[in-house]
């Protein structure tokens, strides 16, 4: 990587960083404007505590072990991320994986080319700040007991009309949460 990326970045160890832990400092900058540039604008980026990009060697990693490969980049980084929630919230700080960023942006900046390497998901550490845009209200009516029997069966037909309907109303309703399992 450190062939790959812009031969101006210094790749220095921070003071107290163990030895162990491959973590660098490639140059000492206010970053925070080209963190929310990067993330199509989105002001977390630019507004928490840190943000980072995930890059994995890519080409080779595929040539390597095949196509089925992709999938499994993405969901090691996933991984990555969700040790990232983990230890945030342990650590009283709050967290959120981005999804959406201009890759070809964050290549440029860090002045890799071809596909060598590949930013595959970025994220954002910071205080908790409480989202008032996010509700929390119940998606659909509690269920009632739609038990049937033969005899009741062409009373239930015009209950279970009503109750689609409805259904239907509340799942499809602006700003109606719903969780699908």
């Amino acid at each position: 990587l450190r062939e790959a990326c812009d031969p101006r970045f210094g790749w220095t160890m921070p003071v107290g960083c163990p030895r162990d832990l491959p973590f660098f400092l490639l140059l000492e900058a206010d970053c925070r404007r080209a963190a929310m540039q990067l993330s199509l604008g989105q002001e977390i980026a630019g507004a928490s505590a840190f943000s980072l990009g995930m890059v994995a060697e890519f080409e080779s990693s595929l040539r390597a072990r095949g196509p089925w490969f992709y999938r499994r980049l993405f969901w090691e980084a996933g991984m990555v991320g969700q040790t990232l929630y983990l230890e945030a919230e342990a650590a009283g700080l709050r967290s959120t994986g981005i999804g959406a960023y201009f890759d070809d942006l964050v290549h440029d900046v860090l002045g890799l080319s071809g596909h060598g390497f590949c930013s595959l998901y970025h994220f954002t550490v910071g205080g908790p700040i409480e989202d008032r845009r996010l509700t929390s209200r119940a998606g659909y009516p509690a269920p009632r007991d739609c038990t049937t029997s033969a005899a009741k069966s062409s009373q239930n037909e015009g209950f279970r009309r009503k109750n689609a309907r409805r259904f239907a109303r509340n799942v499809f309703a602006p700003g109606r949460i719903m969780t699908y399992i």
